[in-house]
């Protein structure tokens, strides 16, 4: 196996094309982690307010200590 560069500025900077090269690496990521983190947050929040709604609908009509 052979090492493609021979320091990290080179890695870095990838003979001038770095900057694509990371912004890609930059924005994949980005979306990647927000393709995981938006589905659990939306799921966190549709359960809360289903708690809420059975937790209202379960509820006595006449409240606590009534008869």
């Amino acid at each position: 196996m052979q090492i493609q560069f021979e320091n990290v500025s080179d890695f870095l900077t990838m003979s001038g094309h770095g900057i694509y090269v990371w912004i890609a690496v930059f924005f994949s990521l980005t979306m990647l982690i927000a393709l995981i983190l938006f589905p659990l947050y939306v799921h966190a929040k549709v359960s809360k307010e289903a708690r809420i709604d059975q937790h209202k609908t379960t509820a006595p009509l006449g409240g606590e200590g009534s008869v």
